[in-house]
């Protein structure tokens, strides 16, 4: 059975900007993610959480946009699957993906890799994350 504790969204991130990852990280699709950069924090609510990104998927390496959500039904929830703001993403990232959903969708119809994080962050790391930092913050279930 699954437990729930809060995550704010400042401490999620933080884990993506530092690469705090126990782990090298694959998409769900099973392809080798090498960040280059991060990419730079987005404070528009009304886009992608990190522009500008640099990432290797496979032999490829791309420069967009990169998005995190709590569960990877978020993307449809908050209705960033219809949102022209999301069409230069490169990167889907959630905390949980219970339907091992190796993909998300564009306004475009573009297929857009994802990586569900849960399996990367350590043990301590997610102790940490537990302690509330913030009023914005969401619940996540591990």
């Amino acid at each position: 059975m699954q437990s729930q504790t809060n995550i704010s969204e400042e401490q999620f991130h933080k884990i993506w900007q530092e690469q705090d990852f126990t782990a090298e990280l694959k998409t769900l699709a099973g392809d080798d993610v090498e960040v280059i950069s991060p990419g730079e924090y987005n404070s528009d609510e009304s886009g992608p959480d990190f522009k500008h990104a640099r990432i290797k998927l496979g032999n490829l390496t791309f420069v967009g946009d990169v998005e995190i959500d709590q569960d990877y039904s978020d993307w449809k929830k908050h209705g960033h699957n219809i949102n022209r703001n999301y069409n230069k993403l490169i990167l889907h990232i959630s905390y949980t993906n219970p339907q091992k959903q190796n993909y998300i969708y564009t306004s475009d119809g573009r297929k857009v890799p994802s990586i569900a994080i849960n399996k990367y962050i350590s043990a301590d790391n997610l102790e940490t994350i537990k302690k509330p930092t913030s009023k914005k913050n969401l619940l996540i279930k591990i």
